[in-house]
């Protein structure tokens, strides 16, 4: 199974116990043969990649938000979500609407090196599904934040203006 990236284990393919036809195995070599070749052609453009996204997930947060009671049109509950960090300097990190939400919640972001530092919503569009929320840039002591610029300019509508 010389097709198989190196550090691959080929007995994970196979399991006595998988259900899976046997002709899985060709057919997982035909779609992933191609895509490791075509990598390891465009070693610059892997690196340009694994840079970027490198700098991206210092500035992507996971959002941990909880309601008490329902409110408009989110259920009382544990919710999870996402947002990035646009404002490093003043702490502002954007989400969709419904995660920020106009109700009472209690919401924490979770960053790089596993720091979690609470939010407060600071502002939530009323048409659009944006919100942003506020962190104590001060609290942060090991998360390594990188912000991810807003670019309006590039912002297409969806009839294409």
């Amino acid at each position: 199974m010389d097709w198989l990236p190196k550090g691959f284990h080929p007995e994970l393919l196979t399991s006595p116990t998988s259900e899976e036809p046997p002709e899985l195995v060709p057919r997982v070599k035909e779609v992933i043969q191609p895509v490791f070749q075509e990598c390891q052609h465009h070693d610059s453009r892997a690196e340009l990649w694994k840079a970027t996204l490198e700098r991206a997930t210092k500035g992507i947060v996971s959002i941990r938000y909880t309601t008490l009671r329902s409110f408009d049109l989110l259920e009382a509950g544990d919710y999870g979500a996402t947002g990035f960090v646009v404002d490093r300097k003043n702490g502002i990190i954007l989400s969709n609407r419904h995660v920020v939400t106009p109700g009472p919640t209690t919401s924490t972001a979770l960053f790089n090196k596993s720091e979690e530092l609470m939010l407060a919503p600071l502002y939530f569009d009323p048409v659009h599904d944006f919100g942003f929320f506020k962190y104590d840039p001060a609290l942060v002591k090991y998360a390594e934040i990188e912000e991810i610029e807003l670019c309006p300019g590039g912002c297409k509508s969806r009839n294409g203006n």
